[in-house]
């Protein structure tokens, strides 16, 4: 038999429950573990458990099984082993993930994200090496001294311009990290 179910029986007799009232909750807790395949209440969402409330067809009935399971619920709870991380605090519970269709989309859902990011970031470096290839064909032609093109070179000053602006924040945040930017973004990171 389920030894948490077994310690709740104990708990409920300690609490000089009538043995009616003993049995009457034990069913609920059966019927629930059943329903449920016995898993551990850890992995259970609250969609997976609704449906057995909503067999019930009284209010009353519905209500005291609402509170028993409940009740056996916090039971278990109390009696999982808690982890302590290195500041002997507990740790950190994370959201219950509540069926394997939430899951699924959660999981596709930061695979998009993921994608998303490191398609952003390989477009900011094409566009980095862009500005970079640029200005060392301009100052390669300078120094073999061709002409100068000054539309060219208000071009690259305002798409370098726009560049900086659109990934000031990144480039703040590469700074506040101890990378060395530049002195201008470095300066702008401090303030």
């Amino acid at each position: 038999m389920n030894t948490d179910l077994e310690a709740f029986r104990a708990q409920l007799e300690q609490e000089k429950l009538t043995p009616g009232t003993v049995a009457a909750y034990l069913g609920y807790v059966r019927g629930f573990l059943k329903f449920t395949g016995d898993r551990p209440v850890t992995q259970l969402g609250e969609d997976e458990v609704r449906p057995f409330f909503e067999r019930y067809k009284t209010k009353q009935a519905k209500y005291q099984s609402t509170c028993v399971i409940n009740r056996y619920i916090k039971f278990t709870a109390a009696r999982l082993p808690v982890v302590m991380n290195s500041g002997g605090r507990d740790a950190p519970r994370l959201p219950t993930v509540k069926n394997r269709r939430e899951m699924a989309l959660r999981q596709s859902w930061e695979v998009e994200r993921q994608l998303e990011e490191r398609e952003a970031e390989e477009m900011l470096i094409a566009k980095l090496v862009r500005q970079l290839v640029n200005h060392y064909l301009f100052f390669k032609r300078r120094i073999k001294g061709g002409p100068e093109d000054v539309d060219e070179l208000y071009r690259f000053t305002a798409e370098c311009e726009q560049l900086i602006q659109d990934n000031l924040q990144l480039f703040m945040e590469l700074s506040e990290k101890g990378l060395n930017v530049h002195s201008l973004i470095n300066q702008r990171a401090q303030r």
